[in-house]
């Protein structure tokens, strides 16, 4: 028994003696570089980088800094110059056609429209407001059923209590876009505050020094292909509250001018883009070129207006719930009142 247990344990030595001279010695390969001779990383683009940050600071630097009320008469001055050179003014049909014209390529076969002419008058908003000042307008109040498909991309009509309220301003001189809104049967004007012209034209200034120079003329991309040129663009359309739109030749630093649809959502679900208080993430702003249809960003500048009411955002209260201010409160007066040494009520025992 003990010889053929050894007989048994010489073989499993053997054959383990074997397989390890199998196993090759360890030899580096021919050109293999070691840590210490290895070269530091070469960024390739930063030169580049540093090249186009310099161009961009000594173009800065040699554009000029409007202020806000200067920006808006000037825009306001480009608009009377085309104006004046107009014969005629458009007319009701003249303007209902136009507004359909800046909406979609076609009028629907259920369309119903309404237009009424509006005089010169007091507008808050930036920009327009100085045109508004010194021309009419016509306000177009469009209704069909097919705004909702062609908002969510699909072929069933929405509800008539579910279609949003287009509403467009148009120039009674040029006929130009001055203004497009469109807004849920539900919405609550009362929910969200207007900018005052000044502060949102200097916020539109801090990104990118965009600075508006004239109405947009015709576009080659009407509103619905602007939105349908992005799918975030055409998801956030069907989920906001309140859709804010301009068609504008702008002025940046990094693009020059170009005619572009700003189009401004409001009181979408919160996301994640950009910082800033809670009033900003219920908003995104889009910008489209209106000739070629390419999308130019999202932002969330300049956002909803602050509430002038607090600086910050107040901490979420739960029901039953004491906030921070609340809980120092109490703790210093549980102090006072119980002695220096005793721990406050909220804290449990141990």
């Amino acid at each position: 028994m003990n010889v053929k247990f050894a007989i048994e344990a010489l073989l499993c030595l053997g054959v383990f003696t074997a397989a390890l001279a199998r196993i090759p010695p360890h030899i580096e390969p021919r050109g293999t570089q070691r840590p210490e001779d290895l070269t530091p990383f070469r960024d390739e683009f930063a030169e580049t980088r540093k090249r186009i940050a310099a161009e961009l600071h000594a173009k800065a630097a040699r554009e000029p800094v409007y202020a806000p009320e200067e920006s808006q008469r000037m825009f306001a001055a480009k608009v009377r110059e085309r104006a004046a050179k107009v014969e005629r003014e458009i007319g009701r049909d003249e303007a209902v056609v136009r507004a359909w014209m800046y909406v979609r390529r076609d009028i629907p076969s259920d369309a119903e429209a309404s237009a009424e002419f509006v005089p010169a008058g007091v507008d808050p908003s930036p920009y327009i407001g100085f045109v508004r000042g010194e021309a009419a307008a016509w306000k177009v109040r469009l209704c069909s059923r097919v705004f909702g498909c062609a908002l969510d991309h699909t072929d069933q009509p929405v509800d008539e209590l579910q279609q949003p309220v287009v509403t467009l301003w148009l120039h009674a001189g040029t006929g130009q876009l001055l203004k497009l809104t469109m807004e849920q049967p539900t919405l609550d004007r009362g929910s969200f505050r207007d900018w005052n012209a000044n502060d949102y034209v200097e916020a539109l200034r801090r990104v990118d020094r965009e600075r508006w120079v004239d109405l947009g003329p015709q576009p080659e991309i009407t509103l619905l292909e602007a939105l349908s040129s992005s799918r975030m663009a055409g998801g956030l359309a069907c989920v906001a509250k309140r859709i804010v739109v301009h068609l504008v030749r702008r002025q940046t630093l990094t693009a020059g001018e170009q005619d572009v649809w700003a189009i401004e959502f409001v009181g979408i679900p919160p996301h994640g883009i950009g910082h800033g208080p809670q009033e900003s993430q219920r908003y995104l702003r889009y910008v489209c070129d209106a000739t070629t249809g390419e999308s130019d960003w999202f932002s969330s500048a300049p956002g909803l207006a602050p509430d002038p009411r607090r600086n910050s955002v107040a901490p979420t209260k739960r029901p039953g719930e004491r906030t921070w201010p609340d809980r120092e409160g109490a703790a210093q007066k549980d102090t006072q009142q119980r002695g220096p040494n005793s721990k406050p009520l909220d804290e449990p025992d141990r």
